[in-house]
């Protein structure tokens, strides 16, 4: 009894001074709820559909989850986090992207943001209008920082806007990304690679158990993972890609940087992959090596499980087509 009561103390003084959960139900206004939320606050997002027109300003630390057992659906422009929020978290959403970046930056000012992460989500960047999951809007001398972005447990598809689909930023801009991980997670049906920032910046990349499928659509040259001035620390196992471009190409990196691919490998449309840093190809093209693939992993019937006879021999890849 005494230990189950030095948990429940030590739970309470882990939470944030202030923080509350709130919550709305269907037929809500989401964005005035989102708008009146206090810092550290965790809104519940009952089971329903949700729009919220243009952009959704995030000026402080939030967490936004469907309800448990649900995966409550919102059509969103953007979400724009500034200054005074240092981590926006959203968890267990079906989220329909309705511009250019799912999360994105002031367009001018420095803002510090600790985390952003995307967790048990699906997101549809919404084909012909939709880019990326996080971007950096912020040009010119404006030092924006972001410490994290983290993909995690998510399907991610329909990025038919010629941009990079994890992270991208202005070409002109100092934004610095200190880590980005994606685990266990599908991303799909893109017109671009993942990472692309000029920044000369220090950062590290952990790519672990994902499926990347019809990838670098554009067939733009850019690579999946493109960081030509930054030092980085870059590491890549048990996953599996297919490139629908025939110039595709995979890691760029700056100087002095370090790159791991290990058990990752690639379905056999090209060749050669230029920039594959130790990327294996698998004997089969994606139609003969997946079970039942298409561009959209959510439509019935849908597999991106790697057939036995066309796998290296372990499970590589988004978990959820191995199960």
């Amino acid at each position: 009894m005494k230990n189950l009561f030095i948990t429940c103390i030590c739970a309470l003084l882990a939470l944030p001074a202030g923080a509350a959960t709130r919550r709305i139900a269907g037929g809500d206004d989401l964005g005035r709820a989102v708008r009146t939320l206090k810092d550290n606050d965790t809104l519940v997002v009952a089971a329903g559909s949700y729009v919220v027109e243009g952009t959704l300003p995030v000026k402080r630390n939030t967490v936004i989850v469907g309800e448990a057992g649900t995966r409550p659906r919102i059509a969103v422009g953007s979400f724009r986090i500034g200054t005074g929020a240092r981590h926006l978290v959203l968890r267990g959403l079906d989220l329909t992207l309705g511009t250019k970046y799912l999360v994105d930056t002031p367009s001018e000012g420095s803002v510090e943001i600790e985390l952003v992460a995307i967790e048990r989500c699906t997101v549809d960047l919404g084909g012909d209008t939709g880019a990326g999951l996080v971007g950096s809007r912020t040009s010119g001398t404006a030092r924006n920082r972001i410490g994290e972005i983290r993909v995690e447990d998510c399907v991610v598809f329909n990025g038919g806007f010629p941009q990079h689909f994890v992270y991208s930023a202005a070409s002109t801009s100092q934004t610095a990304v200190e880590k980005i991980r994606l685990s266990d997670s599908t991303f799909a049906d893109m017109a671009r690679g993942a990472v692309a920032a000029n920044a000369a910046m220090k950062t590290r990349i952990e790519i672990e158990r994902c499926t990347f499928y019809d990838i670098n659509r554009s067939d733009n040259k850019a690579g999946t993972i493109r960081l030509s001035n930054a030092t980085a620390d870059i590491q890549i196992t048990k996953s599996v890609f297919t490139f629908a471009g025939p110039a595709s190409r995979f890691i760029i990196a700056g100087p002095g940087s370090k790159v791991a691919v290990e058990n990752s490998w690639a379905t056999g449309e090209l060749t050669s992959i230029p920039g594959a840093r130790g990327l294996k190809m698998l004997p089969a093209k994606a139609s003969e090596a997946y079970e039942a693939p298409a561009r959209n992993p959510l439509a019935e019937g849908v597999s991106l499980r790697l057939r036995e006879n066309k796998a290296p021999g372990s499970e590589i890849g988004d978990p959820r087509w191995n199960k």
